[in-house]
């Protein structure tokens, strides 16, 4: 993934491409591929105080840094953050769901 000084990539600009500028409202997640950076977040329309600022942070305060990481994430994977507790997550959810990691197979 290419980042740089925690600008959106030329990716996340081409995933977001097209979703109107009043902001998400409602996006389905198979919409957007794992690979989008996380600050594709903050264009979604929330009024979760600080929401912008979390999203932002998340990055930088865990290893959550695509939505294929968020997916992943269990909720108290997420309650780790500084930044999340149980208001965040269950906003992170609505427009992120859980996503059950695949198993290994074995032989």
């Amino acid at each position: 993934m290419c980042r740089e000084a925690g600008h959106l990539s030329l990716h996340g600009f081409a995933a977001i491409r097209g979703l109107g500028r009043a902001g998400i409202s409602h996006l389905s997640d198979s919409v957007l591929p794992d690979d989008t950076p996380i600050e594709v977040l903050a264009l979604y329309r929330s009024n979760f105080r600080g929401w912008k600022y979390r999203v932002r942070m998340l990055p930088v305060l865990s290893p959550i840094e695509t939505l294929g990481d968020l997916r992943k994430a269990t909720d108290d994977e997420l309650r780790k953050c500084p930044t999340v507790g149980v208001g965040m997550v269950r906003e992170l959810r609505k427009f992120c769901p859980y996503r059950k990691r695949a198993r290994a197979r074995r032989n």
